[in-house]
Parts: C-alpha cells; sequence; structure tokens
C-alpha cells in the first residue's frame, strides 16, 4: 500500500468524487470555496526504495475552479462539467472543452435559502439534479431545461442530506433533516412518501439505503450516532 498527502485547500474538505469516466482524476472541493481537479499519478519507485516513501507527487494540480463564497458539495455533472452548491443557495457549474485545463462557470439555479446537499440521477433519456434546501425544500432540476420542480417539503425543518438509491426496479430518495429521516419512491415521474423515522435524536449529516425489496438505511447524525432501520418497498 502506497500512502501520500498534500495540501492545497484552506478550510474544510466537503468534496471528494472521482472522475465519471477516466480513472486518473478526481476532485475535492472546500469551505474556503475552491474546488481542485486532481490527476493521480503514482511514482515509480527507485530501485529499493519502500513503498511508504514520501511522494509528494502522487497527486498533481490540475485546475482550481474560485467560487468566492462557501461550498456545500461539489460533483461531476457530466465528464467535462462540475455541478457545485453554495451556502448562499447557489447552483453554478464548470464546464471544460477538449479536456483543457480552463472551466467556465455559469449559474443555472439561485434560491434565497442555503443549498446543504446535491445528487445527480442520469436517467435514459436526461439528468436530473437533486437538490436539498435549508428551507425544508428538496427541488429537481433537468439538466436540459432547468426548470425547477419540487420534489419534497416538510414544516419547520431543514434538510441536510439526501441520497438516491436505486431499489430492485425502483428509484428511491433517502432524505435526513434536523430530526427525521424520510423514503420517499420514484413513481409516474414523481416521488411518493413510503417511510417516515422521526425522532433521530440530532441533525442527520448522511444517509444511505440499500437492499432489495426489503431495505436497509443507514443514517449518521451530528452528535456521532449511526443508526439503520428495515422497511419495506
Amino acid at each position: 500500500m502506497f500512502m501520500s498527502s498534500t495540501f492545497e485547500h484552506q478550510d474544510s474538505i466537503i468534496s471528494v468524487a472521482r472522475h465519471p469516466t477516466k480513472n486518473d482524476p478526481f476532485l475535492s472541493a472546500a469551505k474556503d470555496g475552491y474546488i481542485i481537479v486532481w490527476k493521480l499519478e503514482v511514482p515509480q519507485l527507485a530501485a529499493g526504495e519502500s513503498e511508504n516513501s514520501d511522494k509528494d507527487d502522487m497527486f498533481k494540480f490540475v485546475e482550481d475552479c474560485d467560487f468566492n463564497q462557501p461550498l456545500t458539495k461539489a460533483k461531476w455533472l457530466t465528464d467535462q462539467c462540475i455541478i457545485a452548491s453554495t451556502t448562499t443557495g447557489r447552483l453554478l457549474v464548470f464546464t471544460t472543452e477538449n479536456s483543457a485545463n480552463t472551466y467556465k462557470k455559469r449559474e443555472i439555479y439561485q434560491t434565497d435559502s442555503a443549498i446543504w446537499d446535491l445528487c445527480v440521477h442520469k436517467g435514459q433519456k436526461s439528468t436530473d439534479i437533486f437538490v436539498a434546501l435549508d428551507s425544508g425544500n428538496i427541488v429537481s432540476l433537468n439538466s436540459d431545461t432547468l426548470k425547477p420542480t419540487q420534489v419534497f417539503s416538510t414544516v419547520n425543518q431543514s434538510v441536510l442530506c439526501m441520497s438516491l438509491d436505486p431499489i430492485g426496479d425502483s428509484l428511491v430518495l433517502s432524505v435526513g433533516t434536523n430530526s427525521s429521516v424520510v423514503l420517499l419512491k420514484a413513481k409516474d415521474g414523481e416521488f411518493e412518501e413510503i417511510h417516515t423515522i422521526k425522532g433521530t435524536s440530532d441533525n442527520v449529516s448522511s444517509i444511505k439505503t440499500v437492499g432489495d425489496k426489503t431495505m436497509t438505511t443507514v443514517y449518521g447524525t451530528f452528535n456521532g450516532r449511526v443508526a439503520f432501520f428495515q422497511s419495506e418497498l
């Protein structure tokens, strides 16, 4: 096992994501307002050199994208496009052409509420972007039309995290709020609520659902608790 580390960001890392089609590039995003695209290069060891040798050139700095505001999440939208959300309610994309190291910034969505999480779902005909809002709503945007559609709404709570999980032939949207977990199932182009767990003891920070007809939902909270429950699809 070879290990290496580097420091480029000036604040907490909030996202690390592998390139969707290539093995080497990945991105990192942080609260300092920067996205850095890296190229992973494992150095060739010289004769007699240990695998644990200090090799700072394992990570190659490719390009940065300066939002100049705190980021909350960043992901690859396509192999040439990065999408990211901010605490100021902006959803922006950076696009590069012909694998160049220059990214053009474009705002595709603006809301008055902080965006705490985002998911990208690639369907057969189009790609949908889901954003989790501090106002308690989840909104989806078609990547072609960019028309926002409300998917989920709750009262007096913030949507802090979510996960789009393929379960059998269905798509389940797992939602974590200040004090509850909600599961929604895609049906006829909309999402219907199928399960709700209240009283999570603290804000839900991460969530994931796996399984088939019997689902297991695992979630974590800001106070360090990890819990799970099982339900039927």
